[in-house]
């Protein structure tokens, strides 16, 4: 009693129209100009097209990919307590099929995103995610912030309700996804004015 409860983080930051395209160049600029970049700026592109946790992405071994199937199946890792770490299989859309096959494997290493380390994948791409906002111009923008790109993106340009964003972004229930309710009420809108005019 007397202790305000927490709200959870309803931030809702996504890459708005006009920084699409800027972010889109900066991460094709940035993967030929270092050969450092090459594999971080994939792990970015693959986080918005699947709207995964960057920190999945990164754990994602070539044994989870199934590219005939069009899915991933990605194993919680024991004894690992960072987020991102769950139970996860993910229908792959066109966009990240294609990338995934494109890429260039390390031999001998069973990362698709691997680290410096042998056997170890990129722990991080938060330097790398400023430095192309930074070419970007593009300000206030977090790694996680794909992910919201991704749902907000679904629901406005493929009119896809709050369910199904819900189910494609992994969320155990509706609740984690209410943030993005506004979204899907102006999807339901137009379908209501569509409906209005059959009466």
């Amino acid at each position: 009693e007397g202790i305000e409860i927490f709200q959870g983080n309803k931030r809702t930051r996504k890459l708005e129209d006009h920084e699409y395209e800027p972010f889109m160049r900066a991460l094709e600029q940035g993967e030929h100009k270092e050969k450092r970049s090459y594999y971080g700026v994939n792990a970015l592109r693959l986080a918005l097209y699947l709207g995964m946790r960057v920190q999945e992405v990164l754990r994602i071994k070539w044994e989870h990919v199934h590219l005939d199937e069009d899915y991933i199946y990605l194993p919680k890792t024991k004894g690992l307590k960072k987020k991102g770490n769950r139970e996860l299989t993910k229908a792959l859309n066109k966009k990240a099929k294609e990338l995934l096959a494109s890429l260039k494997r390390k031999e001998g290493h069973p990362y698709v995103f691997p680290g410096r380390k042998p056997n170890e994948p990129l722990t991080t791409v938060n330097k790398l995610k400023q430095k192309m906002c930074k070419h970007a111009n593009i300000k206030d923008f977090k790694t996680h912030d794909l992910r919201h790109t991704f749902a907000s993106y679904g629901m406005t340009k493929a009119g896809l309700d709050i369910y199904t964003i819900s189910k494609l972004l992994g969320h155990k229930n509706l609740q984690s996804t209410t943030r993005y309710a506004h979204l899907d009420l102006n999807h339901l809108r137009g379908a209501a004015s569509k409906m209005g005019d059959i009466f």
